[in-house]
């Protein structure tokens, strides 16, 4: 209740303040005491009480009450801005997921490839976790995967031969210790088995992968992608070779 009647008080002092300054003559009022003045004597008639009233009590009022709320609202906007120049702001995205199985069926993997983008301050990026979102609210945790000391991952396509070749350096996992400046972005993959879900579910049924993790402030992010049938998604793996 003190805070409330302390923030009473002090808003009505700015406005008491400003309609008083009005009123003296000073800033924005001061013209229209000019004005008022020089009708009088050019005139030779004097604005009835009502009419003082309404401009130096009602209008002036009026205007000192939105001065003082102005000036609140843009203070709180500049501190806004200086605030957000002191924290990261990171936006992911997932521009591929490549589905497939190792040698347990009941065991699929996921090769997700994106970028987090840092509109705000330097931060890196930390605590990575994987989730399949199937329809009917159910939803799969996965096991990122800790890669072997191997420069390189070929992920090769099932039936054509075709192959996609990742550095291992891109690991986003792998990246915690490096700081991503502001207007920057780190680019690369992440992978994540999933015990109990085949391949083929993974296929047919189209869940949401949605990918999760932190800046150097904890602060947590995520980012989402549908897994569909076009070319870029689903395309199916014969396997996995670190080399």
């Amino acid at each position: 209740m003190s805070d409330i009647l302390g923030d009473l008080f002090a808003f009505l002092s700015a406005v008491f303040w400003r309609w008083q300054s009005w009123a003296g003559g000073s800033g924005a009022g001061g013209s229209v005491v000019v004005i008022v003045g020089l009708y009088e004597r050019l005139t030779g008639h004097s604005l009835s009480k009502q009419m003082y009233a309404g401009i130096f009590i009602v209008a002036f009022l009026f205007a000192a009450f939105f001065v003082a709320w102005r000036d609140q609202y843009h203070q709180v906007r500049t501190l806004k801005a200086q605030l957000e120049d002191t924290e990261p702001r990171l936006i992911g995205k997932i521009d591929q997921v490549i589905v497939g199985a190792t040698g347990e069926t009941q065991h699929a993997f996921l090769v997700i490839l994106g970028n987090v983008k840092n509109l705000g301050y330097p931060s890196t990026i930390d605590s990575w976790s994987v989730d399949l979102r199937f329809d009917g609210l159910r939803t799969v945790s996965g096991r990122v995967v800790v890669l072997p000391a191997k420069p390189t991952l070929e992920v090769k396509h099932v039936g054509t031969n075709r192959s996609v070749l990742l550095k291992t350096s891109d690991y986003l996992p792998y990246r915690k210790t490096n700081q991503i400046p502001k207007n920057s972005a780190a680019t690369g993959f992440i992978m994540a088995g999933f015990s109990g879900v085949t391949e083929n579910e993974i296929l047919s049924q189209k869940p949401t992968v949605i990918v999760k993790f932190t800046d150097v402030r904890d602060k947590a992010y995520e980012m989402e992608r549908r897994i569909d049938s076009t070319p870029d998604d689903a395309i199916g793996l014969d396997d996995f070779k670190f080399r």
